[in-house]
């Protein structure tokens, strides 16, 4: 058997297919967590698959070859035709990612002749590989052929797919990495092959061109995942370079000369050697974890440059209480995420506009929506847009933050996309307390009007029932009833007493039955019919299914005192009332009419005295109270006499103070 660390090459397959099979197991997991994303699902893992299953053969076939030799064996062939087989369809999903960018109807065709000739070749490749390994005869030129054919087949891809889009610059680096891959190792493949080389320069061009292929993968998910967890990758792929530095530097150091000279001059060697070598494992986790660390930051600051993310969020909701509308709010949240982020465009969306209707079940279900270039929305947007965040208010998603990175710049990576999700919710947050403030400051403006509404109503109908005309009368026919009928006399003191403690008790009620109205409505004309005496008859009638139901307080009296004012007592003779109570298309109907000589009082009088302004005033309580859903209007009457009509909601309560 040939020791591995005699065979420098040997090595280093091992150490490039161990580093590509966790690079690339580590891509897999990512293309996962981000199949819904647009561009991501089948071809992605696809992708990653063939990435895992080119790593997984080679290091297969390095660890057959460090156990059997480098004579050929059965099992080496199989793990050869395993890892050429992802080499093989490797350019399958490529080309599906790449068709994604046709924008006409030739490339659409090209891309789908250009998928069915590399997947043939890819089926008649696999076939071969197995069939020769199975027979053990696996012809070096099928390895050759399968460089070749990645080759010409990507190469044509990126000519036909991506002339047009190469402005972008993820488009452009992502394509640029992958033909220099394929390229490079099929270009290594021929110089080994057809230069006059030494054995080991062309091992080692043999070796480079199998490497070859994790620039390429990388290449192709920098344009897959558009950057979005593109620190996450690099981060594991640190991690992972730095642990394969570590478990080289644990074993290694233990068989340095200081360590080996301390081993030999111990008492006890085997003890020695094992303090030693547990000390350094101690020693190279704690540094292992504070490098990490610091590897990380250092990645993050130097590369993607996030530091002072979290500075800027804190100075963003730090401003949000000092944010009085929306459009104030709109314009801080897009110039802090332009300004910290360096972004082409950032924009404030209405989710209801028409840009992003085509997008309102992703953004509604709170997703992060990514658009590549060549998005159907994208002709909706006022801008050509590479990130869609919900912003969330009042429960659902209202909002949408746009954003356009610019082909300049770098892809957003995901502590940005962090800082961004915190513009949102900051973004929510404040539309929610402007909403609530809003309703307070309405909801405060209506009770302070309808208080004040309220006070002069009764205000108002206090001083029409003590006016002095008023009383008079009711005082004159109260002292011509105490010489003519005692009794009556004293009843018309009494009633006259009671419409006085009614207006009183229900000074600070604004709402009342209708039952309790009429009752009142009861006092009041008994004494306006015993003034008029049999001048005055009244009819009320109240359907039992709506006696109960709310109404305004003393809504009702400014109309009868309105009818018997100004319709029947200018009327010779005698007059009639009707007063009625019924439930109409879901509301309530409150009818006042007379027969007397009509009115020329309409509810848009504010002029002149008496019924014009007690009028107005009820249309407008009921308009500051129902906002818009009840009103009073006054008509003729088809017989003579006038009608005032007032309706209201039934099943939804009037507001009160």
């Amino acid at each position: 058997m040939t020791p591995i660390f005699s065979n420098p090459l040997l090595v280093g397959d091992l150490i490039g297919y161990t580093a590509g099979l966790a690079i690339a197991a580590c891509l897999l997991f990512l293309v996962l967590r981000a199949r819904r994303l647009p561009g991501s699902g089948r071809a992605g893992i696809a992708l990653a698959v063939c990435a895992v299953i080119w790593n997984l053969g080679g290091l297969t076939h390095a660890v057959i070859h460090i156990m059997y030799g480098p004579e050929i064996c059965r099992p080496a062939l199989f793990a050869l035709a395993f890892q050429f087989t992802g080499a093989a369809a490797f350019s399958i999903p490529m080309l599906v990612i790449w068709s994604r960018f046709a924008i006409n109807r030739r490339q659409t065709q090209g891309a789908r002749i250009l998928i069915g000739l590399t997947s043939i070749s890819a089926l008649v490749i696999t076939l071969f590989l197995w069939t020769g390994a199975a027979s053990g005869d696996l012809a070096f030129s099928m390895k050759r052929y399968t460089s070749y054919c990645a080759s010409l087949f990507l190469v044509s891809g990126a000519i036909l797919l991506l002339r047009g889009q190469m402005n972008s610059r993820t488009i452009r680096v992502s394509a640029l990495l992958i033909l220099a891959a394929v390229l490079a190792g099929s270009a290594a493949v021929a110089v080994a092959e057809n230069a006059n080389v030494s054995p080991m320069a062309s091992a080692a061009l043999f070796t480079f061109a199998s490497q070859a292929v994790l620039l390429a993968v990388i290449g192709a998910f920098f344009l897959f995942a558009r950057f979005r967890y593109a620190d996450i990758a690099i981060r594991y792929c640190v991690r992972i370079a730095l642990a394969a530095g570590f478990a080289l530097a644990l074993v290694a150091i233990p068989h340095t000369n200081l360590v080996e000279q301390m081993v030999t001059r111990s008492a006890i060697p085997q003890a020695a050697e094992l303090f030693a070598s547990g000390l350094t494992a101690a020693f190279l986790l704690i540094a292992f974890r504070w490098l990490d660390k610091r590897l990380a930051t250092a990645v993050n600051r130097t590369i993607f440059h996030t530091k002072g993310l979290r500075a800027a969020a804190g100075i963003i909701g730090d401003r949000m209480p000092f944010i009085n509308s929306e459009k104030e709010l709109a314009h801080a949240i897009e110039l802090s995420a332009r300004d910290t982020l360096q972004l082409h465009d950032s924009r404030l969306l209405l989710l209801s506009s028409d840009s992003v209707n085509p997008l309102r079940a992703s953004l509604a279900a709170g997703e992060i929506v990514e658009l590549l270039p060549c998005h159907g929305a994208q002709k909706d947007l006022p801008f050509p847009c590479d990130l869609l965040l919900p912003v969330n208010s009042a429960g659902k998603t209202t909002h949408v933050l746009a954003i356009a990175t610019g082909w300049s710049r770098p892809g957003l990576v995901t502590q940005e996309i962090t800082f961004l999700r915190s513009l949102a919710a900051h973004c929510g947050s404040r539309l929610d307390a402007l909403r609530i403030e809003h309703d307070r400051v309405d909801r405060l403006s209506r009770e302070a009007v309808l208080q004040r509404q309220v006070t002069e109503a009764e205000l108002r109908a206090l001083r029409a029932q003590i006016n002095p005309h008023f009383l008079f009368n009711s005082l004159n026919t109260i002292a011509d009833l105490i010489v003519t009928d005692p009794p009556r006399a004293e009843l018309m003191t009494l009633r006259l007493a009671r419409v006085f403690r009614h207006l009183l008790t229900h000074s600070t009620r604004p709402q009342t039955s209708i039952r309790e109205e009429v009752e009142f409505l009861r006092t009041y004309l008994d004494i306006e019919e015993a003034r008029f005496g049999s001048r005055l008859s009244v009819n009320i009638d109240i359907a039992g299914d709506v006696a109960h139901e709310s109404i305004p307080a003393l809504i009702l009296q400014p109309l009868v005192e309105n009818a018997i004012k100004h319709g029947l007592s200018p009327k010779p003779g005698g007059g009639r009332l009707w007063i009625t109570a019924a439930a109409l298309d879901g509301h309530i109907q409150l009818t006042v009419e007379d027969d007397g000589v009509g009115t020329s009082h309409s509810l848009e009088s504010k002029n002149g005295n008496g019924g014009g302004i007690g009028l107005s005033n009820v249309a407008d309580r009921l308009r500051t109270l129902y906002q818009g859903q009840a009103g009073v209007r006054l008509e003729p009457r088809p017989s003579g006499g006038s009608r005032a009509v007032l309706w209201l909601p039934r099943s939804q309560p009037c507001m009160t103070s």
